[in-house]
């Protein structure tokens, strides 16, 4: 008996017409012993954002769920737009912006966000780091092919000033 639900688990599981993508693997899947009953117990994990959205039938508009909390709930298209918008390999977050200079970012917001994460953060190792060390382990700034150092749209957006925000177009 077991063996047949195991088997109907993963022929659902990979059957693309029930769920787009199988993120499971045999040590998610396991069977329980609960008073007298065996159950099949299946820890689900998260899904990785290359595999997002992860949907149950042939619309991702109509099948897609967010678990929060003890629930599952329906995603608006919103959300499901998103996370097929975050499945490209470079997130529009860590586009490096190389027609900017690191002078884009504002120095002042740098210090100010440096102070505040050596207080939540005492001694952590890049507290100390150069700035564009440190912007770049944040993720704020990166080389670009040009091999200068260069904003990034997540460091433009967290450290410079409102004016370079909304005049910067960032290309999809």
């Amino acid at each position: 008996m077991r063996a047949r639900k195991k088997k109907q688990l993963w022929d659902t599981v990979n059957n693309p017409q029930k769920v787009n993508v199988n993120i499971l693997i045999e040590q998610n899947v396991s069977i329980v012993d609960v008073g007298l009953m065996q159950i099949i117990r299946i820890d689900i994990p998260r899904a990785d954002r290359h595999y997002k959205p992860v949907y149950i039938g042939a619309d991702p508009f109509k099948g897609t769920f967010r678990r929060t909390h003890e629930g599952d709930y329906h995603c608006t298209k919103d959300e499901v737009r998103g996370m097929f918008r975050d499945q490209s390999e470079v997130s529009i977050d860590k586009r490096i912006l190389s027609n900017m200079q690191m002078d884009a970012l504002d120095i002042g917001t740098v210090e100010r966000y440096r102070n505040r994460f050596r207080g939540e953060k005492p001694g952590h190792v890049w507290a100390e780091l150069p700035d564009d060390d440190f912007l770049q382990v944040l993720g704020a700034a990166d080389t670009g092919e040009d091999g200068v150092l260069h904003p990034t749209a997540a460091g433009l957006l967290m450290f410079s000033l409102d004016w370079r925000i909304t005049r910067k177009k960032i290309a999809r």
